[in-house]
């Protein structure tokens, strides 16, 4: 096997990455796939080496917080008031929510060296310009059109970059992209920072609630952005930006906190897409599709839409790497390896990069 990387492998940025699951009263897809990862990950025998279970407080109003966890194991999810949130964080904390205590955070350093596979030929540094398709096999091309390694099997992971790899010598640059139909990609900037705190005012567990609180270690807090996109505007600062943060977090306390010593980390970027879950699967056939939909046939949902035989797409995980890097690596291997599927069919369909095509081939098309 041979892994090619345009960048050197480095991981995240950040000084520490968190779990974080998404709760609904409805128990929406979003929430039970956020669910079965975070249960995934405490028995992958890699990350769980690695992971930190040291719990979740999401701060909430109490009629969310027991809507939310009505119909949920109370070993997963369990309302708690704000002495019960605030004993779990080790910090005196304003109000309640809901407690999680499969949730945890790791070092990425640490988890990138725990998933380094010696067996691999590791290239760094090379740009794969195109991906073609030779006999049974796809073959990676610079761009030279020089081979610079062919599998069976190819998976594409292009973490927070735009996808502008083409499929084949004919195809222009950013077919890929129309391979997914209107996905509705988008990437985001958010910058996170680090609070330099006094012993014993770091949560000894993740907070979440308007942006998240991670404890990197016993003196320093990782504040990261809230879950809209208004603070995430490129044209602010960095210390307003850590001001910002500091008092969201500040305000969910009970008490007046130390006076911190804000350190601004690195801008960084998430490829999402528009339903907030990732894509996992094979890549679809763009061109026998569009056959289908001549013929009518395309918009029959009982039918599967042609792919690319052994290409496949791991991507757009937003905030939530750590969550579903080891699902879809599951999902993946299962499918090669024809093994039962960590998720139950009607789930993993949720995450395939073709469900955006099935949308738009429901629709009527006039074009013709």
């Amino acid at each position: 096997m041979t892994r090619i990387d345009g960048l050197a492998p480095r991981g995240s940025a950040q000084p520490v990455l968190a779990q974080h699951p998404s709760l609904t009263p409805d128990d929406a897809p979003l929430a039970r796939l956020t669910r079965a990862a975070t249960l995934l990950s405490r028995v992958d025998p890699v990350l769980s080496a690695v992971l930190r279970p040291h719990g979740r407080v999401q701060l909430a109003d109490p009629e969310r917080a027991h809507a939310v966890c009505a119909r949920l194991p109370r070993d997963w999810a369990e309302p708690i008031d704000a002495a019960q949130a605030s004993a779990r964080a080790g910090i005196a904390l304003r109000r309640g929510g809901w407690w999680l205590p499969s949730a945890g955070s790791a070092d990425p350093d640490a988890l990138r060296e725990a998933w380094s596979d010696g067996r691999l030929d590791r290239r760094t540094g090379v740009d794969v310009a195109c991906l073609a398709r030779r006999g049974d096999r796809w073959a990676a091309l610079d761009a030279e059109g020089a081979t610079l390694a062919d599998a069976p099997v190819a998976v594409i992971a292009p973490g927070s970059h735009p996808l502008p790899l083409r499929l084949s010598d004919d195809m222009r640059p950013g077919e890929l992209a129309a391979q997914l139909g209107p996905a509705g990609l988008h990437r985001r900037a958010g910058l996170t920072t680090v609070a330099a705190l006094p012993a014993g005012a770091v949560p000894r567990c993740t907070v979440g609630g308007d942006g998240h609180a991670v404890p990197v270690d016993a003196t320093r807090l990782l504040l990261g952005p809230p879950g809209t996109p208004e603070d995430d505007d490129a044209d602010t600062s960095d210390a307003d930006t850590a001001d910002r943060a500091w008092a969201r977090w500040a305000a969910s306390l009970a008490a007046p906190p130390p006076a911190p010593r804000l350190l601004p980390g690195r801008r960084g970027e998430r490829l999402s897409t528009r339903d907030h879950l990732p894509l996992v699967g094979p890549v679809p056939d763009l061109a026998a599709i569009d056959t289908l939909r001549r013929a009518g046939a395309a918009r029959d949902d009982r039918l599967a839409l042609p792919a690319l035989d052994g290409l496949w797409l791991v991507g757009a995980f937003g905030g939530r790497g750590l969550l579903w890097s080891v699902l879809a690596a599951e999902l993946i291997a299962s499918r090669l390896d024809g093994e039962p599927a960590p998720l139950e069919r009607e789930l993993a369909r949720r995450l395939e990069p073709d469900r955006f095509l099935r949308q738009a081939l429901r629709r009527p098309d006039t074009s013709d």
